[in-house]
């Protein structure tokens, strides 16, 4: 038995004789799965369907560990895109990137749940530096019209992260295409969509609606073809 196979356990029935001890037991265990993928694509690949209806769900079941690492393989190609792009920047510099080390030996590693990079803005002629947090997330399509990006418990994790290190952390969200050339792409500030959570199997989690990621007037949608900016003055990442 594999060790997804012990956090997940046989599908369990949905019928009303499922005791409580049952429940609160596999809500431990995705719980358990979620921390260690810290809300990677295979966990929404895996519960929603690809399908254009974008609302189809599937049943809980055990994912494929080659359906884990291709999913990690697109996490990871996504996150090259955006640190190319970031390190364009003469002003920007990479100082902190989170390994994602153990995945593959199924070994919990707790800085694989902090934000994938910490950038440093460096303006030396006005002496000015700041540094602010990335976390990257692509995804292939919208469900039910919203970017599901990650789960409370990872929400909670990086507001952690901002206050324990007194920085900003900033979205990078790509959307359609290829993780190494989404055809959409959005950069948004954690605190401007904290409240953008949805109740989904029982539990909630970060659902931003594609009305709000394409409002002009939140300046969220960004060119490809453009560059990243740091705002020294607003302290905001476009």
């Amino acid at each position: 038995m594999g060790w997804l196979d012990w956090l997940f356990g046989k599908p369990q029935s949905s019928s009303k004789d499922v005791s409580s001890q049952e429940q609160k037991q596999k809500k431990d265990n995705r719980c358990k799965v979620d921390d260690f993928f810290d809300g990677g694509d295979w966990d929404w690949d895996f519960y929603f369907d690809d399908e254009p209806s974008g609302s189809k769900v599937k049943k809980p079941g055990k994912p494929e560990k080659d359906k884990q690492k291709e999913a990690k393989q697109k996490g990871d190609e996504f996150e090259k895109y955006i640190l190319k792009k970031l390190s364009q920047n003469k002003y920007l510099t990479i100082k902190e990137v989170t390994a994602d080390k153990g995945f593959e030996v199924g070994v919990w590693v707790e800085a694989n749940t902090h934000p994938d990079f910490v950038v440093e803005f460096n303006w030396k002629g006005r002496k000015i530096s700041k540094l602010f947090a990335v976390e990257c997330k692509w995804r292939k399509s919208l469900f039910r019209d919203c970017f599901c990006w990650a789960s409370w418990n990872q929400i909670q994790r990086y507001e952690k992260f901002s206050s324990e290190r007194q920085m900003p952390v900033f979205l990078a969200l790509g959307l359609g295409g290829s993780p190494s050339d989404p055809e959409k792409l959005y950069i948004v500030p954690l605190e401007a969509v904290r409240e953008d959570v949805k109740e989904f199997r029982g539990e909630p989690q970060g659902m931003i609606t594609i009305e709000k990621l394409n409002n002009s007037k939140l300046g969220y949608f960004k060119s490809k073809e453009s560059g990243f900016f740091f705002d020294c003055e607003t302290g905001i990442l476009r």
